[in-house]
């Protein structure tokens, strides 16, 4: 599976692991998913490991995204673990795209520290 999450909730964090190809429906689901487990609240932090993903999206499709995910009950904090060039750079639009809609999303190369954060 793409992407794939836990809630642990004696942490209050929500970790989430992307692989592989990744789309706009596939982003979508993730959120609703989350968003529909019992074990999910606005209280809970959240870590995004973009390992080795390979985006199928454009900058339309993660605008669209964006917009629609604004329109979400915001988490808490996100942390967002990019250790290529590429998913660096396309963490940074999601950040600045998301940041209309006053969430707090940091990015980060390194695990350890996006834990730390």
């Amino acid at each position: 599976m793409p992407i794939s999450y836990r809630i642990n909730q004696d942490e209050k964090l929500i970790q989430a692991k992307f692989e592989g190809e990744i789309t706009l429906e596939q982003l979508t689901d993730y959120n609703r998913n989350l968003r529909d487990d019992p074990r999910f609240h606005t209280d809970l932090r959240e870590l995004v490991e973009l390992a080795l993903i390979q985006p199928k999206l454009d900058f339309q499709q993660l605008e669209a995204y964006t917009d629609w995910f604004s329109k979400l009950e915001p988490i808490r904090f996100t942390a967002i673990v990019a250790t290529t060039p590429a998913t660096f750079g396309m963490a940074r639009q999601f950040q600045t795209l998301a940041a209309r809609g006053q969430r707090r999303i940091e990015i980060f190369r390194d695990l350890a520290e996006a834990k730390a954060w």
